[in-house]
């Protein structure tokens, strides 16, 4: 370590001397939380040796509760991990959290994604998929791939109709997450699964809604418009449309006179709503696994 640390200081004079860049050096570590905890810290251990270097300078991105715990894993629980750790570090800087809403509309700015091609009760459907991705606590990386299955969903929609986000994100949402029990009970169209599941304990935040009854605003419980759309789902769309919530009369309203061309025959074929075709297209959509990702 002392050779390595004689041969970055000749390197620095080196570039001091030659101007080829502007000092200090910078050596940036980064995901230092996502190595196995004695290799996290044994690297921490190891570049110590190296602070004593002029003109060059560390920087790690970490999350310090993982590092802590890290550090209890590697000398026992009872071990202070918190001192520890700020013993490598001169300055530690926090990021503040990410603006949601701005990332979403970079998102769909970048890939020119089309809102007009989707229905959420309030007026920007990007704004309601934000609140739906705040509410759940969603990470920046997940939001895009959230909005990679999004996307994808969108190129495959056939349909002259809007794709509505109240049924269409949690799919999203579920089957990013891996979780196919919850995935399959909504497809199901399971409504105690609603009432019942943590999941939706996150995503029931407030959202202002017309109701059906003179179309006044007033403040609704997302989960319970979710759970209203998926029991109007088990009707045709002929008889659906006596929903408690404009929005979701209107779905159904659009959909009759648009998809059905508001022919409608009591002794006919079943219709069934194109909303239930939206499991099979978010499961079409799903992209492959990254490769540092379990199949």
């Amino acid at each position: 370590m002392e050779l390595f640390g004689n041969n970055i200081s000749n390197l620095i004079d080196n570039i001091s001397e030659t101007q080829i860049s502007t000092l200090p050096i910078y050596i940036l570590i980064d995901k230092l939380d996502r190595c196995r905890p004695n290799h996290a810290i044994s690297l921490i251990e190891r570049i110590k040796h190296l602070f004593f270097v002029e003109n060059i300078v560390f920087i790690i991105a970490k999350y310090t509760s993982q590092l802590k715990h890290a550090v209890s894993v590697v000398y026992g629980l009872d071990f202070n991990g918190t001192k520890y750790i700020q013993r490598f570090f001169d300055r530690i800087y926090r990021f503040d959290n990410p603006d949601t809403e701005s990332f979403l509309n970079k998102l769909f700015h970048t890939f020119q994604v089309d809102a007009e091609k989707l229905s959420a009760p309030v007026d920007d459907p990007k704004r309601y998929f934000s609140d739906i991705m705040t509410s759940c606590h969603v990470t920046l990386r997940d939001i895009e791939r959230n909005f990679d299955i999004l996307q994808s969903t969108i190129t495959l929609w056939d349909k002259d109709v809007a794709l509505d986000l109240v049924y269409l994100l949690p799919l999203i949402i579920l089957r990013n997450e891996g979780d196919d029990e919850g995935f399959t009970r909504i497809a199901n169209l399971d409504v105690e699964y609603v009432k019942e599941s943590i999941f939706f304990n996150d995503f029931s935040f407030d959202t202002l809604i017309e109701d059906s009854q003179g179309g006044r605003r007033s403040t609704v419980r997302n989960e319970r418009v979710l759970r209203e759309l998926m029991g109007q789902l088990t009707k045709q769309p002929i008889d659906a449309r006596d929903s408690k919530y404009s929005y979701i009369e209107d779905i159904f309203r659009r959909e009759f006179q648009i998809i059905h061309g508001s022919r409608f025959s009591r002794g006919g074929p079943r219709l069934d709503s194109v909303l239930l075709t939206y499991p099979a297209l978010v499961r079409s959509s799903a992209r492959f696994a990254e490769p540092d990702e379990d199949a």
